[in-house]
């Protein structure tokens, strides 16, 4: 009989765990997914289930537990009967842990995705993420985290570091690749020439992305350099967006980025880009920086979760509090795109193999299945 995998998310919205999750039920082979979205259907649900995973959904508000709600998830469980859960996230892993420890299932492995940083993390989140260091010696079997410096973060507030194995995220290597068209589409409908440099961050509006460091970051190369255009692509990122829209106004940048909101066509947007920045204060595995290097795409970032990691060289890191380095690496990039055209396309080339070799979608699939069947460590 095939082993069943019953997931519990926080929902299932338009974010990084939960679109490794919906990518992980579709492409594992080797068992079977049920999946408990403690909210809605938010963007996966719809595409879980086309795909022939069964969905359930407790109805929960954001931030407010319902006891009804976990009854359900416990008659949900019972009802399911799964070999393992899988739980995604804080929350899920404390709701969805103690809902299936009551009913009896032994198995229960925690997903943990992000570092925490006090800065940007809720005061209910750090509060649950120290609820759930003190059980993680007796509630979880495994415990496992999206980065290795997610694993490092946690094992210092407590989480029991005997039980820790770290998978990384895969990309799907169908969905992102090299595609010069469809970039220069985009480029075209926006109105930037193929000889100007274009910068793009794929970040939603949110604190923890440090957008006003990027900012100060560009305030400090138009300085010395003006050649280039900024391109933001992500939720809440357009000209309705007073805050974001008057920041870059006071800073005489608006002439110097393009708010383009939410995009269906990341790969356009990889594409179309030369270089890719990420500012943020904290991260996990910062999904967008193994996407845009699939599509061949050069990428610096503030030194967080496992950005130098992926990238390969901490070299094109800097801390996200200083905006001044991050302009040099900028800079420092432009740079070698415009004296050194042959070792500008080795990075593209090497970017595209690394995510083949290791933060592939197919690598991923392989290690959950594998430390599900086996419990072995995946290094």
């Amino acid at each position: 009989m095939r082993t069943k995998i019953l997931h519990i998310i926080t929902g299932l919205g338009n974010g990084g765990a939960e679109n490794v999750l919906t990518q992980l039920c579709i492409h594992s082979t080797k068992v079977d997914h049920v999946v408990v979205s403690m909210m809605d259907a938010g963007k996966y649900g719809v595409i879980l289930e086309g795909a022939d995973i069964q969905v359930h959904y407790l109805g929960m508000r954001r931030g407010r537990f319902s006891v009804l709600a976990f009854l359900r998830l416990m008659r949900i469980i019972r009802l399911e009967q799964p070999d393992i859960v899988q739980t995604w996230m804080y929350h899920a892993n404390l709701i969805g842990g103690l809902a299936a420890r009551i009913v009896g299932v032994k198995r229960i492995f925690w997903g943990l995705r992000t570092t925490l940083d006090i800065r940007s993390s809720k005061k209910t989140t750090i509060f649950i993420s120290k609820i759930t260091s003190l059980l993680s010696s007796w509630l979880p079997e495994m415990i496992i985290c999206c980065a290795y410096d997610v694993s490092e973060s946690h094992k210092k507030i407590g989480y029991d570091e005997t039980k820790m194995v770290v998978i990384n995220n895969g990309v799907d290597l169908t969905r992102f690749y090299p595609d010069n068209q469809s970039g220069e589409l985009l480029r075209e409908q926006l109105r930037i020439s193929r000889h100007c440099f274009l910068i793009g961050m794929v970040a939603r509006a949110d604190p923890q992305k440090n957008h006003e460091a990027f900012f100060q970051s560009i305030k400090n190369l138009n300085a010395v350099c003006g050649d280039f255009v900024c391109l933001l692509v992500g939720k809440g990122l357009t000209d309705d967006n007073s805050y974001y829209v008057n920041h870059l106004k006071k800073m005489d940048l608006t002439d110097k980025f393009i708010l383009y909101g939410e995009s269906a066509d990341v790969l356009s947007v990889m594409n179309a880009i030369d270089l890719h920045v990420l500012s943020s204060f904290s991260e996990g595995f910062p999904n967008v920086i193994a996407e845009a290097m699939a599509c061949g795409t050069a990428c610096v970032s503030t030194n967080v979760g496992d950005a130098g990691t992926i990238i390969g060289n901490e070299d094109y890191c800097c801390e996200s509090d200083d905006p001044e380095a991050l302009s040099v690496l900028i800079k420092s990039m432009m740079a070698l795109s415009s004296r050194e055209p042959q070792e500008w396309h080795r990075l593209s080339i090497s970017n595209r193999q690394r995510v083949e070799t290791y933060f592939s979608l197919e690598v991923m699939v392989r290690n959950f299945e594998s430390t599900w069947l086996h419990s072995e460590k995946t290094v």
